[in-house]
């Protein structure tokens, strides 16, 4: 949540500083009026201002709200990472001169855990910040917010021992308060976020420490992309899933880039304002994009562009930023072969996806014409308004090459708020093409 926005952002800094200025004001005219100690209140502004500007500044202005958290099935593997112990280290100053200020300790480590469930939804609903709400982040603040204010306390004590200090408020009183802002604050969350956010269950500790020859592996590939200027944070290895193929996952101190341990699919992103052979220049035509697209494709991924063409759409409506995508066709069947690069309004490439799977030499066969599926998809969204179809090869569960129909509709627009803009809903039907059979049936809005 935190490293990917350390570097490559100019405005990171004086967002932090004008916070930092403007929260430390306010706890220094708060600290006159009720008596509190100047310093340490204008301190716990500016940590608050660290923990609003590294968890909530826009670090991709032009993504939407992603309505998603991911709740990790394993709450303590990621705490040893380097961005768990990253986010665990943001909340230990913050918890600290709170409860050194307020003197309320366990009020104090619920209000910091509020803070950051309150933190991870907004990453969650707000649009343009470009960030995920995830489980591990939340458990990992509110470790650091304990140890933060075990801290205080004991230093509280000693100067108490001395007799510099007044006797603290640890209590009853205090934990009593504490459990009743805590069950509040969680039934309010949950509400909120069982109405707006969809929650995904993920496992992450199956992420192991890279083997030396999957660190070669993957240095190799950061510095084919990146170049040999790209810093890596962090490699972890994890182990496929069923018929899923073993994937190294590197962390940059302005990027990631995951990919499978074959090398026959890779995705990342990246906040460097250039990279290795692209020169940046204004995009404003599809032909701009595709001559950006292309100058990073060309050296990094060339087969993306044997026996296939370019085609451009916008990534998100009114931004500016364009995906550039390479697909192959045989006898008119798309092809699992794809390329998909995001390119900047300035000629900036931000994040790509391929996968370099040739499939099969020739299409299975397939018996329904695209007017059957057309008929077949409308009655599982009898709702919808047809919009395209597409015919395609995939892989069944048994690893078994199957030509599909895809068929999709839009849907009535969700009801919306006279302030809110209605958002268009799509479904997306997949059909087998040779037997008839729907196989899944997939919902979703425009700007997915």
């Amino acid at each position: 949540m935190i490293s990917a926005i350390l570097r490559g952002n100019p405005w990171l800094v004086p967002a932090f500083i004008v916070t930092g200025l403007v929260l430390g004001a306010l706890m220094f005219f708060l600290a006159r009026r009720w008596n509190f100690s100047r310093p340490l209140a204008v301190l716990l502004g500016v940590a608050v201002a660290g923990e609003i500007v590294a968890t909530l500044y826009p670090s991709h202005a032009s993504a939407a709200a992603s309505g998603t958290c991911w709740i990790n099935r394993d709450p303590f593997t990621p705490l040893l990472t380097q961005q768990g112990l990253m986010n665990v280290a943001m909340y230990v100053p913050l918890a600290f001169l709170a409860v050194a200020v307020f003197r309320r300790p366990a009020v104090l480590v619920s209000c910091c855990i509020l803070l950051s469930a309150g933190t991870e939804l907004a990453q969650a609903l707000v649009p343009h910040v470009g960030r995920s709400c995830a489980s591990e982040d939340l458990v990992a603040n509110s470790l650091g917010s304990v140890l933060g204010a075990a801290a205080a306390v004991v230093m509280h004590r000693r100067k108490e021992a001395k007799g510099g200090a007044e006797p603290g408020a640890l209590s009853k009183q205090d934990f009593a308060r504490a459990a009743n802002i805590l069950i509040g604050g969680v039934i309010l969350v949950l509400v909120i976020g069982s109405m707006s956010v969809t929650a995904v269950l993920t496992e992450v500790s199956e992420l192991t420490r890279a083997s030396s020859d999957q660190e070669d592996q993957a240095k190799k590939m950061v510095e084919n992309i990146y170049g040999s200027k790209a810093k890596i944070s962090s490699i972890q290895y994890m182990k496929g899933e069923g018929r899923q193929t073993d994937q190294i996952l590197v962390t940059l101190e302005d990027g990631f880039v995951n990919f499978t341990t074959t090398e026959d699919f890779v995705t990342g992103s990246t906040l460097a304002k250039t990279l290795p052979g692209v020169t940046n220049r204004k995009v404003e035509t599809d032909d701009e994009a595709t001559r950006q697209a292309t100058s990073f494709v060309q050296s990094r991924f060339p087969w993306a562009l044997e026996a296939s063409e370019p085609m451009v759409d916008p990534t998100v409506a009114g931004t500016g930023q364009k995906t550039v995508g390479w697909r192959q066709r045989i006898e008119g069947v798309l092809m699992p072969m794809r390329m998909d690069v995001v390119v900047e309004p300035n000629g900036r490439i931000s994040a790509f996806t391929g996968r370099n799977e040739a499939g099969p030499s020739a299409p299975p066969s397939h018996k329904i014409t695209a007017a059957q599926a057309q008929k077949i998809a409308q009655q599982s969204v009898p709702a919808g308004k047809y919009s395209s179809s597409e015919i395609l090869v995939q892989k069944s569960k048994t690893g078994k090459w199957e030509t599909r129909w895809a068929v999709n509709f839009e849907l009535p627009p969700a009801e919306a708020s006279e302030e809110e803009v209605p958002v268009q809903q799509v479904a997306s039907v997949l059909i087998h093409a040779e037997t008839g059979k729907v196989i899944e049936v997939n919902y979703g809005d425009s700007s997915s």
